[in-house]
């Protein structure tokens, strides 16, 4: 009983607790341990994220679980990063939950920094400038 009353003490904790993120750009609130993967439907993910690019930026911060996530809905912002930051933002955590949203991490967003993701990212680039 005593642990059932802490998880519910630290849930309510969190989920009343002002966002002091001040650094990220603003996107939807996630819960505890699952962010924002609750709010996702695998089918129509393109969507959401289009939705929630309308409500709050182009530029949006989520959760995948406990980690932080960038979510880039422009394509201006997107081909910014991909000429003068793709390194650092090209390592990606493996995680389950990504490796279901992204072809098993075999896209651009969610692979590794590698020779096949420096060939999607070329193939990237010719089309976002075309």
């Amino acid at each position: 009983l005593h642990i059932i009353f802490v998880i519910l003490y630290n849930f309510q904790k969190h989920a009343t607790k002002p966002r002091t993120e001040k650094h990220n750009p603003p996107g939807p609130r996630g819960l505890p341990l699952i962010g924002n993967l609750h709010q996702f439907d695998g089918q129509n993910l393109h969507k959401y994220l289009y939705h929630l690019s309308k409500q709050y930026s182009p530029l949006m911060s989520m959760k995948f679980g406990c980690r932080p996530v960038l979510v880039i809905s422009s394509s201006n912002v997107v081909s910014e990063i991909m000429k003068s930051h793709d390194v650092v933002f090209s390592g990606r955590p493996a995680l389950v939950s990504l490796q279901r949203l992204s072809y098993n991490g075999l896209d651009v967003a969610f692979s590794s920094y590698n020779d096949t993701w420096r060939e999607m990212r070329k193939i990237s680039n010719i089309n976002i400038a075309n």
